[in-house]
């Protein structure tokens, strides 16, 4: 599968998402070095309808994404990715709670490190993940405070 690449200036950093027939993957640039951005510019149809959609939700005017997507990851990771998937925006589960919903209530350390390893951050919303008590921030793969700010970002809606 060709990838194809986009660019998106969020309020949390830059966005690079990645796809084809659907997104793979969407990381933040920290340090753009010596890449030759063209921000916004995807030729790819699914890339751009993803970068309009991420501009939607960081507006507070989208709060479903209705993007294709491809996760690749071990059978574990993926059934944890779907679970997370399901959590409804402005919402916050623990990951015992994850763990408790695949069927794998021991599994509370393996489902911390499959959620750290979610390549779709904010559409598949990692970031709704806490600890037990729903209120304490822990890790998160782009920095607590972008983590933070994405939780604030949809308390405002709610």
């Amino acid at each position: 599968m060709a990838k194809n690449y986009g660019y998106y200036h969020s309020p949390i950093g830059l966005l690079e998402v990645i796809g084809g027939q659907e997104i793979i993957k969407i990381s933040l640039i920290e340090n753009v070095g010596n890449r030759n951005l063209s921000l916004d510019s995807s030729n790819n149809p699914i890339v751009s309808k993803c970068i309009k959609q991420l501009q939607q939700y960081f507006e507070e005017q989208l709060q479903t994404f209705d993007i294709p997507l491809v996760i690749r990851g071990t059978e574990f990771q993926e059934l944890v990715w779907n679970e997370v998937a399901k959590i409804p925006y402005g919402e916050a589960i623990s990951y015992q709670e994850i763990a408790k919903r695949i069927n794998r209530p021991n599994a509370l350390r393996a489902v911390g490190t499959a959620v750290g390893k979610n390549p779709i951050p904010i559409i598949i919303p990692c970031h709704r993940v806490v600890r037990a008590g729903k209120s304490k921030i822990i890790r998160f793969g782009w920095g607590k405070e972008r983590k933070i700010f994405l939780q604030n970002l949809e308390q405002k809606k709610n």
